[in-house]
């Protein structure tokens, strides 16, 4: 009826309190800690993934610093580290493209001027040459050329004259290269390649060896007619006309270095040593020799020098004195070598004799000549420079 029939009074004493209070923190102290463990751990292992990624991402900028321009990065992860790994290898990929094209660049830039020709100026790309670097260095010149070019172009289409050179060229291009010699240039049918005798990775430093630069020109030239003979084979079997090169080589000090001007500019060689090379290639014409080295050369080379034969003293256009040249009949077919090695001596006392003649005025010496050139053409009628200086006897 709305009457208070009690009270109940409910209440704790102070220790109560206290122990509620005591427990209380015991659960909050406990539960703290087990979270502030898990999250030790878990920024642990952040930390641990996060510096693991830092340092891959640091090795790899190393080794791509290093030169590995193919390093990548592997971070799967989905914050910023992440987004840095796909950058790096995005850059990776940007370098090695960039690379690749300088390469490509360098490479087509070495078919137009030759790295050996920065090596012997002492540059190492070519954006680093200036007009007018220049250097003398001891080396040898080698001149080559097709006999008759004139008559075999005129037989031929414009396109079938490029065909043909490039056919030829791509032969001897390798085997100048194979003996440790570049192309200066291409003169239309003509090679003109030089020799310094060193080695890029000769542990003896020998550096520009002349001798060594003779022996390699020789080389050069003697394996350029060997191959001449497998060419011509495939020309005969191709329906083509076989061909002819003359050789020329010597030897002494150049100026290599640049010449032109601002917007054009070459790299060359100047010096009366290239002059006479070419001089003597001309003469291969005349004694119907496929090599002719000067005197010089042949003096270089020693005791290592192929087989060859005095021809005599050369009158060459733009010398004052006669020159002393020699053919070296290494290169001829197999049965020219043993003739000319068999009658080398009495060919060499003709011209001997003959020299003698020309220096004297005396008939006597010509008409003796004549005698051992009899005995040479006998022995070997094809011989076209026994009949060059028969002829002049007579």
């Amino acid at each position: 009826n709305g009457e208070t029939v009690a009270v109940l009074y409910v209440g704790s004493s102070k220790d109560d309190l206290a122990l509620l209070q005591q427990a209380f923190r015991s659960e909050v102290v406990r539960d703290t800690a087990v979270a502030a463990a898990a999250l030790s751990a878990v920024i642990a292992a952040v930390s641990v993934f996060l510096l693991l990624s830092i340092r891959q991402l640091q090795r790899a900028v190393g080794r791509m610093q290093g030169g590995a321009y193919e390093t990548r990065v592997t971070i799967r992860r989905r914050d910023e580290i992440g987004d840095l790994g796909k950058s790096f290898n995005v850059m990776g990929d940007s370098l090695q493209g960039s690379f690749r094209q300088i390469t490509t660049m360098r490479d087509a830039y070495a078919r137009y001027v030759p790295r050996e020709f920065l090596r012997l100026l002492g540059k190492r790309e070519i954006q680093e040459i200036e007009l007018g670097n220049q250097v003398e260095v001891d080396m040898a010149v080698l001149f080559a050329d097709i006999r008759s070019f004139t008559l075999l172009s005129e037989a031929m289409k414009p396109q079938e004259n490029f065909n043909f050179l490039n056919s030829y060229l791509s032969r001897m291009g390798p085997i100048i290269r194979a003996n440790h010699g570049f192309i200066d240039k291409y003169l239309g049918d003509g090679i003109m390649a030089l020799f310094a005798g060193d080695r890029p990775d000769d542990p003896t430093g020998r550096g520009q060896d002349p001798a060594r630069a003779s022996a390699d020109a020789v080389a050069a030239a003697t394996a350029m007619q060997q191959e001449l003979f497998t060419y011509n084979r495939q020309r005969r079997r191709m329906g083509y006309p076989p061909i002819q090169v003359g050789v020329g080589v010597h030897a002494g000090k150049v100026m290599l270095g640049i010449l032109g001007e601002e917007e054009r500019r070459e790299g060359t060689v100047i010096a009366d040593v290239v002059n006479l090379a070419s001089r003597l290639e001309g003469l291969t014409k005349v004694y119907g020799a496929r090599i002719i080295v000067s005197d010089q050369v042949i003096r270089m080379m020693g005791a290592g020098a192929p087989d060859h034969r005095y021809l005599g003293d050369a009158e060459v256009k733009g010398k004052r004195a006669e020159v002393p040249v020699h053919e070296v009949f290494a290169a001829d077919p197999e049965e020219d070598v043993r003739r000319k090695r068999h009658t080398r001596g009495f060919f060499e006392t003709g011209v001997g004799l003959f020299r003698q003649s020309e220096r004297r005025h005396q008939a006597g010496f010509r008409v003796e000549a004549l005698r051992y050139f009899r005995a040479v053409a006998k022995a070997h009628p094809e011989d076209r420079a026994a009949a060059y200086y028969l002829a002049a006897c007579s």
